[in-house]
């Protein structure tokens, strides 16, 4: 297969792009949310020894990295390709802070008693589908502007910087308040149970 120009990189984008992600959408999006969701059966551990929190752990890790190969092969590599390369970079940079922060943020919530008993089956599908629109409205944009001749500002390093450094916070912050309501609600459902 020939290479394509720079100028054949961009009507792919333009038309291919759009496309690919439409179909994303529609079989593989679902797939990937739907095996995520049929990972709560491992939540129960019929034998008792730990067994089916690590089979669920592993297949979680699986489709996440069977997600994350192909929804980038099918639509953030074709947006890359016409990129500069500090664009690369920070595009890049970008989606992983993204995912990281979603990653963390989701499973955050999985510390609070009762309803991280509900979350604990939909934080890989809510990862997924949250994930997969940040990131394809993020590259157009980013395209948008590439294809616009706009080079990247000083300032977009910087608030890339403080978004970055304000999203560890916010986490640490969600968590430790999360850990503190739970303490509550244990303390109170202690308190319950010994008035029962």
């Amino acid at each position: 297969m020939a290479r394509l120009t720079k100028k054949q990189h961009i009507e792919n984008v333009h038309t291919q792009v759009p496309k690919n992600y439409a179909a994303f959408c529609q079989k593989p999006l679902r797939w990937y949310i739907g095996t995520a969701l049929v990972n709560t059966i491992w939540i129960v551990d019929p034998t008792g020894v730990g067994a089916s929190l690590t089979l669920g752990s592993l297949l979680s890790l699986i489709i996440q990295s069977a997600y994350i190969i192909h929804f980038r092969s099918q639509v953030i590599v074709p947006f890359r390709l016409t990129y500069s390369m500090p664009r690369k970079l920070i595009s890049s940079w970008t989606l992983g802070v993204t995912y990281a922060a979603l990653l963390l943020f989701i499973q955050a919530f999985r510390v609070i008693p009762f309803f991280g008993a509900l979350l604990a089956p939909l934080s890989g599908a809510l990862l997924i589908g949250v994930n997969t629109v940040v990131a394809y409205r993020y590259h157009q944009w980013q395209f948008s502007r590439q294809y616009a001749n706009q080079s990247l500002h000083p300032v977009e390093w910087g608030v890339m910087a403080c978004v970055t450094g304000g999203a560890m916070i916010l986490v640490v912050l969600a968590c430790i308040l999360l850990y503190q309501v739970g303490l509550f609600v244990e303390d109170v459902l202690i308190g319950l149970n010994g008035c029962l």
